[in-house]
């Protein structure tokens, strides 16, 4: 994953916008973090593994 300034550079936007969007979203799937998120995102088939 990138970190919020990696985020926030690549998308144009300030680090504290990625900051507040990934809180709200940890928020929206009643998750505690980021590990968490995308743990309950590979178990709904919403993210696709990547491949070597």
């Amino acid at each position: 994953g990138l970190t919020s300034k990696e985020c926030a550079a690549a998308l144009k936007i300030s680090v504290r916008t990625v900051e507040i969007h990934r809180a709200n979203i940890i928020h929206k799937y009643q998750v505690r973090n980021i590990v968490e998120l995308v743990y309950r995102i590979k178990q709904c088939g919403m993210m696709e593994q990547r491949r070597h």
